[in-house]
């Protein structure tokens, strides 16, 4: 979606003028040149006699632009915009100077009102077609649509946060919603709901107010041809616990949303675990939480909203979880037999690592690889520090590794394989080719045992160790729903988009400019889709 710009090549525009035009603002937008930059460009231009561009007035020749260049820059770009108007509201922040929440301006797009232009651009499109959405998506919309008696589009919403700032040190929380029942090339839109700084979200307060208002519906008293249903929220477990209130893997009285699992009994995952047994609905859900003095957030008030709604990322669970610390403790446990001292392991390691990646065209690569990469310190749990597209491409190699090395050992060097066999066989059939859930779920559970015997079988007391998240591993495993159907790849590439958007080179950082900012460049370097 993001990586070409959607206001069009400069190239294919016949008029020399619209060519630079277009290059200038795209620079404008893309963040390269300041709005004071652009409009001095532009000006320049028109002095060179190129028509379509605003004139300098007389007399201002060497002056400074005003203040509101950028203002008057991004308003010119958004002229044929048919996006909505931004909506305001003013909702409860956190002030960081006073240390107090404060009400403060912040902009929004509806979903009504994104899914309105959205429809009117598409009339021909069919909405309705789910086949690409995931099965607990599919299911929830017949649910609903059975009490309506109108069809159901099924809509999701997804949170997280991301830098934003040219040093990395300031982080934007972003809200973007999408529609999982479009199939590619038209499955990697997201669309921008709000985002504000993380230093002015007031815990448990601003992102309520946030759901609050993306429920309004500005466009009532009009027809939409469609009618949505919120069927996924996509999020971390972080997220899910600090903006959702759902149980985060410190709770005593249940870590998940979904079954009674505790910090100490999570770690079975025989057929007759207590969890397993012990399964929550929406309505038992809320009843505990209720009983542990817990409030229920505010996006239970959505429309049919339930419990099961809150989608479990594989991208956060495995590829940054489960996995990498599967991958650290199997390349830690092989290290010994690669070279006479760590240095050496590592650059053996990594030749190793290299040689396959040429092999198998592999495109997100590791070009360094650290022994702290591996196991931060003596005293830590091994864990592959690594990015997520980089810890999927290693899955294979790991096998391969454990094929060779491992094959002939000692019983716990075959339990080290086998594990790593289960675990290879669940990222196989992740393809929508090869999708089996019934096979998910088997390798997912003999990977989990297998992983519990090795943790009570290592010498070593901080490997093979078992964390929470291995437990919400089970809960993907359970579910009918192909893991990359939704999990959070496109909604972080579209994060990073947005983080973009946002930033400036200068001006105020406050709730409303940035909120603001961010919007509206999206509106003006993002039409409204053409859906093919």
């Amino acid at each position: 979606m993001f990586h070409n710009k959607k206001r069009g090549h400069a190239e294919d525009l016949a008029s020399p003028s619209k060519k630079l035009r277009s290059r200038v603002e795209n620079l404008y937008l893309s963040g390269r040149l300041t709005g004071q930059d652009a409009a001095e460009l532009q000006m320049d231009a028109s002095d060179c006699g190129m028509s379509g561009f605003k004139r300098r007035s007389v007399g201002t020749e060497g002056c400074k632009l005003n203040r509101n260049a950028a203002r008057d820059m991004l308003r010119r770009c958004l002229r044929k915009s048919q996006w909505p108007e931004i909506y305001e509201a003013e909702i409860r922040v956190w002030d960081e100077k006073l240390n107090v929440t404060k009400y403060a301006k912040v902009a929004f797009m509806l979903p009504h009102e994104i899914l309105n232009s959205l429809f009117k651009k598409n009339p021909k499109f069919n909405f309705e077609d789910l086949t690409a959405a995931a099965e607990s998506a599919r299911q929830h919309c017949r649910d609903v649509t059975e009490g309506y008696g109108q069809t159901m589009i099924p809509m999701a919403l997804w949170c997280d946060g991301t830098p934003y700032s040219w040093d990395r040190t300031s982080s934007l929380e972003v809200t973007m919603m999408s529609l999982p029942g479009l199939g590619p090339p038209n499955s990697t839109w997201r669309f921008p709901v709000t985002a504000l700084p993380k230093n002015c979200i007031a815990k448990g307060e601003t992102f309520e107010d946030i759901w609050e208002i993306a429920g309004r519906a500005k466009v009532a008293g009009h027809t939409i041809p469609h009618r949505c249903v919120l069927a996924e929220v996509r999020a971390d477990w972080k997220c899910l616990s600090e903006v959702f209130g759902l149980p985060n893997w410190k709770s005593t009285s249940g870590i998940c949303a979904r079954c009674s699992a505790t910090p100490e009994s999570f770690r079975d995952f025989s057929s007759e675990a207590a969890w397993r047994r012990e399964r929550y609905d929406h309505d038992a859900f809320a009843q505990r939480q209720l009983a542990d003095g817990k409030k229920l957030s505010g996006i239970f008030s959505c429309p049919h909203f339930v419990t099961t709604c809150f989608k479990i990322d594989w991208l956060h669970v495995m590829d940054l979880g489960c996995s990498q610390d599967a991958l650290g403790n199997i390349f830690w446990h092989i290290l010994p037999q690669l070279g006479p001292n760590q240095s050496a392991q590592v650059a053996a390691m990594h030749l190793a690592m290299k040689q396959y990646y040429r092999e198998n065209t592999v495109q997100d690569t590791i070009d360094k690889l650290t022994v702290t990469m591996i196991r931060k310190k003596a005293n830590a749990t091994p864990k592959l520090n690594a990015r997520a597209a980089e810890t999927r491409a290693l899955i294979p190699f790991a096998l391969q590794l454990a094929e060779k090395y491992l094959s002939g050992g000692s019983k716990f060097d075959k339990t080290v394989l086998r594990t790593m066999q289960h675990l290879a066989h669940a990222y196989d059939c992740l393809s929508r080719e090869n999708w089996n859930a019934e096979v998910l779920r088997v390798e997912c559970f003999k990977f989990l045992k297998r992983y519990c015997s090795l943790e009570d079988a290592s010498q070593d007391e901080n490997a093979w160790r078992m964390k929470p998240k291995f437990h919400m591993m089970a809960e993907i495993a359970l579910e009918l729903d192909n893991p990359s159907c939704n999990w959070c790849y496109r909604d972080e590439e579209a994060g990073g988009t947005m983080a973009r958007i946002a930033y400036a080179k200068g001006g105020n950082v406050t709730p409303w400019a940035v909120s603001s900012r961010l919007l509206r460049k999206f509106c003006a370097e993002f039409p409204v889709p053409v859906l093919v």
